[in-house]
C-alpha cells in the first residue's frame, strides 16, 4: 500500500496496453467497460462513466450497454436485461427468443412455461432441461422403501441392485462411487468356503479361524503343489499355504488358471498418445507425421506453429492460443453465431448466423472489419447449426435443423445440393474425413444418434444409438469420434466404426450443458505453476522474450491447491449453463480447467493448426480434367474398398445425372415421395434395409471412373436394376426367338458406355435414378412374366390329369413281379391277354444286358397288323444310364392269342 493508501499495482504483471483486474487477470483494453464482466470480479466494469446517449444506429439497454438499433424488437434479447426486447418498447408479452421455443409442441415434447419444447420423459427426471427449469416444477417427491435405493432421477431398485456392476438406474447412479469394501483377494487374504475373509498369516496354525474349518484342511497344510509339475502353470507357480497360484511375467496374463498369454495392451485406447503397436509382452507408442514424442510424458507433441482455439460467442468469435495465452476477438458485430469452422492452408474462417441464417466467410486477419465478412449463403437456410469444411475437395457441408437436412456447396457457394433429408430429426453438429470420404452427424431427436455416411451420400449407417440422449458436439482426432451428451453429462468416444466405446468424462457438475468440443494434441511441455488466485509462467517451454508470455490469459483452477499442469492431450469444451470454455486430459478426464468465463452464450469450438487439416490430394482434380469432368459438383467418394472411386460427381436439387453420369438433365416428375418411394436401382451386395433407409435425394449421385479397377457383381449375385434410359426395345429376331407372348413388350439391357463403366460399379452402396416413369418400368417387367404363369397352370393342370388316369389305370391291373427279367400280367377288357415286359430300377446296373426280345429293337406288328411310328426309350429314374440307345415303335411287349 502506497503512502496515499491506495492499493499498489504491479506493474509488470501486465504488459503495456492491457488492463489488469482486482483479481490479477490481465485484459486487453477492448473488453474494459464493454457492458460485460470479462474479469468475473467486475473489476473490469468499475469506474466506467455510463454514456449518457449512444450512437445513432445503437440502442441504450438499461443496463446502460448498447447495442445496435437494428437488434432491438427482433424477439432476441441482446441486453444484458432484455431491455431491447421489451413489452415498453416493442409491445406484445415480451418473452425473450428461446432457440427451442415453438408455437406447439408435439405429443413426445413437454412445453417449458417460457415457450421450449423439450422431450416429455424429461420432466420430472432431477435435471431441469428447460431454461426456467419449469420441467422440474411441481414434480411429486418420490420416496423409496428402507430396502430399495433410490436413484438420482427418484426412482427406486431393490438394494441388492447397488453395486452390482449393473446399470440398473436411467442415471447410472446405482453404480457410481462403489467400492468393494469386503473384497476378499491377494496374497495376505484368505477367503473362507463360507464367505469369511481371514488374514493368510492364519491359514494353517493350527488354529481354527474359519468357522468351517476350511482354513486347517489335514491334508493341504504343509503341501507345495509346485514342486510337482510347476503345479500345471505355463510359467510362474506359487504356493500359498492352502493350494498354489499361477502367475504370470510382465506383458502377459492368465488365459485361464494356468495359462500365460500375451496382453494386447493396444486393445486400450489410453495405451498410447496416437499410435500402438502391440509386440509379445510388450508394446510400442509411435506419433503420426508432424508429431513428435515427448521423451518426459511419452506423449505426441504437436509440431510448428502454435496452435489456438477460435469459439463462438454469440455476437463474436474469440481466439485463445493455446501456448501464448494470447486471448483476442476475431470477429464481432454478429447477431448469432453458432457455428464454425476453418481453412488453415488459406487462413479463413467460416461461420453460421442462425438468426439471419446466413452462412460467412471472411480471412482471419480481416474478419474484424465487417465489410470483408462475406455471406456465401443467404437463402433456402432454415436453422444452420452444424458447419464442417472439406479441406481437400473444397466443399462445405452444413447441417439444417430447421429443414432437417445435410446439405453440401461448393466453397465458392456458386453451386450447392442437399445430400441428406430423410430419417433426421434434430441435426446439429457435423465433422468430416476428407481422406477416407466420409461424413459424420449427430441427431438429438426422439431417437437421438451419432450417423456416418460417404460424402457423396451413400453409406449411410448408424454408429452410436445406446446410452445416448442429447448429442450436441462432435470431433474427429486420433482416429476415433468424440462427442458431448448435454443431457447425460459426459464426453465420451468410439472408433471410427462404432466399436471400442469409452467415456472419458462424465459429471452432471462439471458438465453443465456441453455444447461442442476439440480434441488436440499440444505443443509442449509448457509447464504453469498455479495457486488458488494467481498464475506464472516458468522459464520451461516455450522460452521466449516477456513481450510474447506478457499477454498471459489466467486459468480458473477448480479447486484452491497448487499444481503444475502440462498441456498436452487436452479435450476443450464449451459449457452453455456455465457460460464458460473448458480443458482437460483427455485420457483420464482429470485436471479441469477455466479458458476462458463469463461468456455470453459460447457455442462452437475448434482447433486452429496445420496438424488438425493435414494435407492430401483433390481427389477431383487428380488428372487434366478439372472438377473431375462433372459439369456441377464433384463430391469426394467413400473409400471403402481399395477398388473404391475416387469421387462422384452430382447435380444441383431436382436435376438428375445424364447417360454419361457427369452431366446434369431435368429430373422427370415422380409421383412418389421420397420418404416411401420403392429404390430405383441398386448394386450387387446391397443390403435391402440399406436402401430403404436413406433413398437417394432428387439429384443423381453417381460414382464416377476415377480408377482403372472396377468392383464387379459376384457370379452368384444378384442382376441389378438398370434405369430405363438404358433400356431398348428387341429386334424382331429376338422377339420371336424369346416367343410370342413377349413380342408386345419385349426389350433388352444394355450397358453403359465403356468410358463409364465404372461409374456404377460401386460395392454395393449407390443408388440410381430412374430417368422414365415408373409404370413403365413395372409393365415391362410384369406382362413377359404372363406367359410363364400361364404355362406353369397349364403343367399343374396336365399333371393333374395325368395322376387321376394313372389311379383308374393302376386299379384296374393284376400284376405279378418276379426277380429279372419282371413280368407283369395284366387282365383287361380288350380280347388278348398281354405280358408286359418293363425294365427294372435295378436292371439298369447291368449295362451290356438287354431283357427285351430281339425283333423289338426296329419295330413290332402290334394287334392292328400297322407298323406305329419309333420312339426312344430313356432310362428308368434312380437307376444308372444304359449306354445304348433303344428305338421301339411301341411300348415293348409280347402279344399272344387266346
Amino acid at each position: 500500500m502506497d503512502p496515499s493508501g491506495k492499493i499498489k499495482t504491479d506493474a509488470k504483471a501486465c504488459p503495456s496496453g492491457e488492463f489488469m483486474c482486482g483479481n490479477r487477470k490481465c485484459l486487453a483494453t477492448v473488453y474494459v467497460c464493454d457492458g460485460d464482466d470479462d474479469c468475473g470480479d467486475g473489476s473490469d466494469e468499475l469506474k466506467c462513466s455510463s454514456p449518457l446517449t449512444c450512437g445513432p444506429n445503437h440502442f441504450r439497454c438499461n443496463s446502460s450497454e448498447c447495442v445496435p438499433l437494428m437488434w432491438s424488437c427482433d424477439g432476441d434479447p441482446d441486453c444484458a436485461d432484455s431491455s431491447d426486447e421489451g413489452p415498453e418498447r416493442c409491445g406484445g408479452d415480451g418473452v425473450p427468443y428461446l432457440t427451442n421455443r415453438r408455437t406447439n409442441c408435439t405429443t413426445e415434447e413437454f412445453r417449458c412455461a417460457n415457450g421450449e419444447c423439450v422431450r416429455l420423459t424429461w420432466k420430472c427426471d432431477g435435471d431441469p432441461d428447460c431454461k426456467d427449469k419449469s420441467d422440474e416444477f411441481e414434480c411429486p417427491l418420490l420416496t423409496c422403501r428402507p430396502d430399495e435405493f433410490q436413484c438420482g432421477d427418484g426412482s427406486c431398485i431393490h438394494g441388492t441392485k447397488q453395486c452390482n456392476k449393473v446399470l440398473d438406474c436411467p442415471d447410472h447412479s446405482d453404480e457410481s462411487g462403489c467400492v468393494n469394501a469386503t473384497k476378499c483377494e491377494g496374497p495376505l487374504k484368505f477367503l473362507c468356503k463360507n464367505g469369511e475373509c481371514i488374514d493368510s498369516s492364519k491359514v494353517c496354525d493350527s488354529v481354527k479361524d474359519c468357522k468351517d474349518r476350511s482354513d486347517e484342511p489335514k491334508k493341504e497344510c504343509g503341501l507345495n503343489e509346485c514342486m510337482i509339475n510347476n503345479g500345471g502353470c505355463s510359467h510362474v507357480c506359487m504356493d500359498r499355504p492352502i493350494g498354489f497360484e499361477c502367475q504370470c511375467p510382465t506383458g502377459y496374463q492368465l488365459l485361464d488358471k494356468k495359462t500365460c498369454g500375451d496382453i494386447d495392451e493396444c486393445e486400450n485406447p489410453d495405451a498410447c498418445s496416437q499410435i500402438c503397436i502391440n509386440y509379445k509382452g510388450d508394446f510400442k507408442c509411435e506419433c503420426h507425421e508432424g508429431y513428435e514424442m515427448d521423451p518426459v510424458t511419452k506423449t505426441c507433441k504437436a509440431e510448428g506453429k502454435s496452435p489456438y482455439l477460435l469459439f463462438t460467442n454469440r455476437h463474436e468469435i474469440r481466439r485463445i492460443d493455446l501456448v501464448k495465452r494470447d486471448y483476442s476477438q476475431v470477429v464481432s458485430t454478429q447477431k448469432n453465431a453458432v457455428a464454425l469452422d476453418m481453412d488453415v492452408a488459406n487462413n479463413r474462417v467460416f461461420w453460421c448466423d442462425r438468426f439471419h441464417r446466413k452462412i460467412y466467410s471472411a480471412f482471419i486477419h480481416e474478419a474484424s472489419d465487417p465489410s470483408q465478412q462475406v455471406p456465401l449463403l443467404d437463402s433456402l437456410l432454415k436453422t444452420p447449426v452444424g458447419l464442417a469444411l472439406d479441406w481437400l475437395q473444397h466443399n462445405l457441408y452444413w447441417a439444417d435443423s430447421g429443414d432437417k437436412s445435410i446439405s453440401v456447396a461448393s466453397v465458392d457457394a456458386t453451386k450447392r445440393r442437399v445430400l441428406i433429408n430423410t430419417d433426421l430429426n434434430e441435426p446439429r453438429a457435423i465433422a468430416l474425413d476428407p481422406h477416407q470420404g466420409f461424413m459424420y452427424w449427430s441427431d438429438w431427436g426422439t431417437q437421438a444418434k451419432i450417423e456416418k455416411a460417404g460424402m457423396n451420400g451413400v453409406d449411410r449407417q448408424v454408429l452410436v444409438s445406446d446410452n445416448i440422449e442429447w448429442p450436441n458436439g462432435i470431433t474427429l482426432a486420433n482416429k476415433r469420434l468424440y462427442w458431448v451428451d448435454s443431457k447425460l453429462h459426459l464426453i465420451a468416444s468410439v472408433d471410427l466404426n462404432g466399436a471400442h466405446r469409452r467415456t472419458h468424462m462424465s459429471s452432471a457438475e462439471t458438465l453443465g450443458h456441453p455444447y461442442a468440443l476439440a480434441v488436440f494434441e499440444q505443443q509442449g511441455p509448457s509447464l504453469y505453476q498455479m495457486g488458488a488466485n494467481d498464475i506464472t509462467q516458468e522459464a520451461f517451454s516455450p522460452a521466449g522474450p516477456p513481450s510474447q508470455r506478457a499477454g498471459l490469459m489466467v486459468l480458473n483452477v477448480m479447486d484452491d491447491s497448487p499444481f503444475l499442469l502440462t498441456v498436452l492431450d487436452r479435450i476443450y469444451w464449451t459449457d452453455r449453463d456455465r457460460a464458460a470454455v473448458f480443458m482437460a486430459n483427455r485420457l483420464t478426464g482429470q485436471d479441469v480447467h477455466t479458458l476462458a468465463e463469463n461468456l455470453n452464450d459460447p457455442s462452437d469450438i475448434v482447433v486452429f493448426h496445420q496438424l488438425r487439416q493435414p494435407p492430401g490430394p483433390d481427389s477431383c482434380n487428380l488428372g487434366s480434367v478439372a472438377n473431375g469432368g462433372c459439369e456441377y459438383l464433384c463430391l469426394k467418394a467413400p473409400q471403402i474398398t481399395e477398388h473404391s472411386p475416387k469421387y462422384t460427381c452430382a447435380c444441383p436439387d431436382r436435376q438428375d445425372l445424364g447417360p454419361e453420369m457427369r452431366g446434369c438433365v431435368p429430373a422427370a416428375p415422380r409421383n412418389d415421395t421420397p420418404a416411401s418411394s420403392p429404390p430405383t436401382g441398386f448394386t450387387p451386395g446391397t443390403r435391402a434395409t440399406d436402401v430403404e433407409d436413406f433413398p437417394p435425394p432428387s439429384g443423381g449421385v453417381s460414382q464416377a471412373d476415377a480408377t482403372p479397377h472396377l468392383t464387379t457383381a459376384p457370379s452368384g449375385g444378384p442382376e441389378p436394376f438398370t434405369p430405363l434410359s438404358t433400356l431398348k426395345p428387341l429386334s424382331s429376331q429376338e422377339s420371336k426367338a424369346l416367343g410370342s407372348h413377349s413380342t408386345a413388350t419385349a426389350m433388352m439391357l444394355t450397358t453403359t458406355p465403356g468410358g463409364d463403366s465404372s461409374v456404377s460399379q460401386h460395392s454395393g452402396r449407390e443408388h440410381f435414378l430412374m430417368g422414365e416413369n415408373l409404370t413403365v418400368a413395372v409393365l415391362g417387367l410384369v406382362i413377359p412374366i404372363v406367359p410363364i404363369v400361364a404355362t406353369v397352370v397349364f403343367g399343374l393342370v396336365c399333371a393333374g390329369v395325368y395322376m387321376v388316369w394313372r389311379n383308374w389305370r393302376s386299379n384296374s391291373t393284376k400284376s405279378m413281379n418276379f426277380d429279372n427279367p419282371v413280368y407283369r400280367k395284366t387282365t383287361g377288357e380288350g380280347e388278348e391277354d398281354e405280358i408286359h415286359i418293363g425294365r427294372s430300377d435295378g436292371m439298369g446296373h447291368h449295362v451290356h444286358h438287354h431283357p427285351y426280345p430281339p425283333g423289338v429293337n426296329m419295330g413290332v406288328v402290334g394287334a392292328g397288323g400297322g407298323t406305329c411310328p419309333q420312339f426312344i426309350a430313356l432310362p428308368l429314374g434312380g437307376s444308372m444310364p444304359d449306354p445304348g440307345t433303344h428305338w421301339y415303335t411301341e411300348q415293348p411287349m409280347l402279344s399272344t392269342a387266346k
